[in-house]
């Protein structure tokens, strides 16, 4: 696979992407595509990238990059510096820049309240102007689970819906008002619909392991193993808290060339 094209958007992957890593390749371009793995997610960022790297690396890659995530002083330091105006210096210091030739940005998985603390305003910034250039912007697992505006951090290990049972934060904004759910084998087909419950968003997507979508211009065409779960509110959307129970919840459930309008 030697292709210069390049798709761009958003490439979302719901955790232990193993087939889902040969299309993000053809995705970015191709096997001479230029790929920033950011791994900032992990407790253990040298291997979770290096097993990108790896993965890639097998299927032919052949300009992969690892960008280093600060250490939690000098991402606070970029922040302040960025509130400051210093935006140049913060990411400087923080070596948030996306070089310059960069085909697609890989974020791995891990802990997606590290990632948007190590990441800061000026790696935000970054992403989305490279983005809005064309880029593709792919995650996986706390990399996928990140890109709205509001993303789901824990919660719900039963399944069962409670008052205050879901866990969230503040995500980067890169696909404002949906929110995204990954390893959903793991019990966590109800998480979604407390996430449009208790979240200022439109839609919710849930991703199974190995199963992707790519977002771009309104449509999301699924890739991969598993299922995709599109969530959306219907006429008489309702969630009892105090009985564990919803309604009137539009679920469409998709697998590999499915094809949604978000």
């Amino acid at each position: 696979m030697n292709t210069s094209s390049r798709q761009g958007g958003f490439f979302l992957i719901g955790g232990k992407s193993k087939t889902c890593d040969a299309v993000f390749l053809e995705l970015a371009g191709g096997t001479d595509a230029n790929i920033v793995i950011i791994p900032h997610a992990s407790g253990i960022p040298a291997e979770a990238a290096g097993a990108v790297v790896e993965s890639l690396g097998t299927l032919g890659a052949r300009n992969v990059t690892v960008l280093t995530p600060p250490r939690r002083f000098i991402a606070l330091v970029a922040g302040m510096l960025w509130k400051l105006g210093a935006r140049r210096l913060s990411r400087l210091i923080s070596d948030t820049s996306i070089p310059v030739g960069t085909n697609a940005v890989y974020i791995s998985g891990g802990d997606q309240e590290r990632l948007v603390d190590k990441l800061g305003p000026g790696g935000l910034a970054a992403l989305q102007a490279f983005n809005a250039a064309g880029g593709l912007i792919a995650g996986t697992s706390a990399g996928a689970a990140c890109m709205g505006n509001h993303m789901i951090t824990g919660g719900m290990k039963d399944g069962v819906i409670r008052v205050k049972s879901l866990t969230t934060g503040k995500g980067l904004g890169l696909l404002k008002r949906i929110s995204f759910d990954t390893h959903m084998k793991r019990n966590r087909y109800n998480r979604p619909i407390v996430a449009l419950a208790t979240l200022d968003i439109d839609a919710a997507f849930g991703l199974d392991e190995d199963t992707g979508v790519h977002i771009k211009d309104g449509v999301a065409v699924v890739y991969g193993v598993g299922n995709v779960w599109f969530y959306r509110r219907g006429v008489d959307f309702k969630v009892e808290f105090s009985a564990g129970t919803a309604h009137g919840v539009d679920v469409d459930v998709r697998t590999a060339g499915g094809v949604f309008t978000v």
